[in-house]
């Protein structure tokens, strides 16, 4: 796998794979799949979706991917679903039940007109200001959850429950799983960009061990980092990927 960016500030995740079979995941952040040569295989509830060129996946569906011999661009992007759904709708590719997918060959400038387009539009949150307070305290905190909640409670003046309710209504994910993500996102983003081993990495930011990092992986990425990356766990960014 190639890390072509690994932005956490503007939440843009940029990757090139040529080999991958992964295990059903999901996560908080809609992802684009695109096949320069090859094609894809796309399961989404059981279905299959074979010979694809490109896919376009809305955050938190499950789905799983695999390609062989296949040069394939894959982008996440966080926090803009809203944004991006209207986007890809004016592009003609609408996605419905969670999904837009095609066989259709089409060209990288997919990718970087959805990325431009994205960071010269800096559109206004779309989650309630409580909502979006608790994403940029998790972005700037490395906090166990027992003390996360603490903290929430504290700036927010609102109940556990209600935190939950209003957390899960805006990002369409539980705070307890957005939490686990921000945890790898970090883990991976000190490694990558701070040079951090990647235990150091890991453990920093409240992983209890190795199978406790995997099991995360892979519950938001779908294989464990060590197939995904060919045994070598994660590959130095290159210098030009930001």
């Amino acid at each position: 796998m190639n890390i072509i960016k690994f932005d956490i500030e503007k939440g843009i995740y940029l990757t090139e794979v040529e080999n991958l079979v992964s295990d059903y995941h999901s996560h908080p952040a809609i992802e684009i799949i695109l096949a320069e040569t090859g094609t894809f295989t796309l399961s989404i509830e059981s279905k299959n979706f074979e010979g694809l060129k490109l896919a376009i996946i809305d955050s938190n569906v499950a789905h799983k991917v695999s390609l062989v011999k296949a040069k394939t661009t894959f982008l996440i992007i966080e926090h803009r679903d809203e944004f991006l759904r209207n986007y890809f709708s004016e592009k003609n590719f609408k996605l419905e039940n969670g999904l837009y997918h095609s066989k259709n060959s089409f060209s990288n400038s997919i990718i970087n007109e959805a990325i431009s387009t994205m960071l010269s539009n800096e559109t206004r949150s779309e989650y309630d200001p409580r909502v979006q307070k608790i994403i940029d305290f998790l972005s700037k905190n490395t906090i166990s959850y027992f003390d996360l909640k603490k903290e929430i409670r504290e700036f927010t003046f609102l109940s556990d429950s209600r935190i939950s309710h209003l957390f899960k209504e805006n990002t369409g994910v539980s705070l307890k799983k957005y939490f686990v993500w921000c945890k790898l996102k970090n883990s991976i983003n000190n490694y990558l960009h701070k040079k951090e081993g990647l235990m150091d990495s890991y453990l920093f930011n409240g992983f209890y061990d190795q199978p406790h990092f995997n099991k995360s992986y892979k519950s938001f990425i779908g294989t464990s980092p060590a197939k995904t990356y060919n045994s070598s766990i994660l590959q130095e960014i290159p210098k030009h990927g930001g």
